[in-house]
């Protein structure tokens, strides 16, 4: 009887001291198709129970919950197969791991490093406000009759009698929360704490099919987005403590494009301010954007040149032909052209991306937005304009779209417009050292504060022009 409790503390001891061996935080790096994407897996142990998350840092994927962790020395098994992944792995030293990444039909070597110190789950985000707040918070929803969906969100409210300045924050591109949260920033939520706490009113909201909004993100355009920003000016213009005299749109990329919109519809909107907002027709844009970022990206100067010349064609089909059977002929016709003077590597990625591009481009959402040209509405604007682009910004270029902007607006001879080239910010209003979107996660700041005080100045101190 004693030497069978022996055997079984020793047994446990050895369980123990293989949980310890394998808790902790483990780092490593993904090399595929020309990317270095930096993977995380955290392995806990609660009362001899295994357990972890995994983060993609470079992707803006954090804490990820694993199915189960599997450790029988040496052989180790992360499954997280709800996301289609899994690890499979030896412990070939305390601190070492040799091992498989395995995601869909995608195989590849990731080996392990065990942290010698504790890695946060989420990314450092000193500007996000906590709790308490010196202002009031209200969580509301309003209707977009137009489209018959209840839209979701948040109305924040200076201390004191009032009246008071406010602002709509329109989101920019996709399904996006009313805190516009993207890559583990939460931009719109840092705005609006400042904003508010320099006695400017704010209501964010959930774009449609998000988080609490009802109706459905998928199909819906960039003009069926304005009618919803046009819902939630007429729900702030009905609030208490509402300055009727100083409600504005405050619009980040796309949303800059619906601020225009709702502005040039709707004459009793009194300012808006475009952030990253596009100033010329969005088919030159997105040439713009898709050589500079590719460029960034470290895609050869041959596969970019390709890429241009490619995409010019589909946007001249998507701007000239309304049939999206015939568009479709049309695009993959341009793709067997090109594609015997294409490097094989080159003409095969093409091949197998094709269908989700053109199930991309006929959508809906695209077709509106390449034919989409900022002057048609810019031009019919006759409140007081800010747009403030950076001068990193790699996707929406700051000279060509801000002159786009001001000569636009000027032609209607209204003068009240301002426009800011600020240094060194990205697309998010960010510093930054290159502007690419793949820094956007790294960095710490989420809003420059800079520019938040710009904005913040000129909409409590601006004159109104009619």
């Amino acid at each position: 009887m004693k030497h069978f409790t022996l055997l079984v503390f020793l047994f446990t001891g050895y369980f123990l001291f293989s949980q310890k061996s394998i808790c902790g935080d483990w780092v490593g790096h993904l090399e595929t198709q020309g990317s270095r994407l930096k993977i995380v897996f955290h392995i806990t142990s609660q009362k001899n129970v295994l357990s972890g998350t995994m983060d993609s840092p470079d992707q803006g994927a954090y804490g990820l919950n694993m199915n189960s962790v599997t450790f029988t020395d040496p052989s180790v098994l992360f499954d997280l197969s709800v996301f289609g992944i899994k690890y499979q792995g030896s412990l070939v030293q305390q601190d070492s791991i040799s091992g498989e990444f395995f995601q869909g039909e995608f195989t590849t070597t990731l080996n392990l490093k065990k942290s010698a110190t504790s890695i946060a789950s989420r990314p450092n985000r000193p500007q996000e406000p906590k709790t308490p707040f010196p202002y009031g918070v209200k969580e509301v929803k309003f209707t977009n009759e137009t489209a018959g969906i209840t839209l979701a969100g948040t109305l924040t409210m200076p201390k004191g009698k009032g009246p008071f300045p406010a602002v709509i924050l329109i989101t920019g591109s996709g399904a996006q929360n009313r805190d516009e949260e993207i890559l583990n920033h939460k931009p719109f939520l840092v705005l609006s704490d400042y904003l508010t706490r320099n006695g400017v009113a704010v209501l964010r909201y959930d774009d449609r099919g998000v988080g609490q909004s009802g109706g459905k993100f998928d199909g819906a355009t960039t003009s069926d987005f304005a009618y919803d920003a046009q819902a939630a000016y007429n729900f702030l213009s009905k609030t208490k403590k509402i300055n009727k005299q100083r409600i504005g749109i405050i619009g980040h990329s796309e949303g800059a494009m619906v601020a225009n919109m709702v502005a040039a519809a709707d004459s009793t909107v009194k300012f808006i301010v475009l952030l990253a907002g596009p100033g010329i027709p969005i088919d030159q844009l997105m040439l713009k954007q898709t050589e500079v970022t590719s460029r960034f990206a470290g895609i050869s100067e041959e596969e970019i040149a390709i890429s241009l010349e490619l995409n010019r064609k589909f946007y001249d089909i998507l701007l000239n032909e309304q049939d999206d059977d015939r568009a479709r002929e049309q695009i993959e016709q341009i793709v067997r052209e090109h594609q015997n003077s294409m490097p094989v590597e080159i003409s095969k990625q093409i091949s197998d991306e094709l269908p989700q591009l053109t199930r991309t481009m006929l959508s809906p959402w695209f077709r509106y937005f390449i034919n989409f040209n900022p002057e048609h509405f810019l031009r019919q604007i006759n409140c007081p304009v800010l747009a403030i682009n950076g001068s990193k910004d790699c996707q929406v270029s700051a000279i060509e779209n801000l002159d786009g902007i001001r000569k636009s607006v000027k032609e209607t001879n209204n003068k009240n417009v301002y426009t800011y080239i600020m240094p060194d910010l990205n697309h998010l209003m960010q510093h930054c050292e290159t502007g690419s979107v793949n820094e956007y996660i790294k960095i710490e700041e989420t809003f420059s504060e800079e520019v938040m005080k710009i904005m913040t100045d000129w909409i409590k101190n601006f004159e109104i022009i009619r």
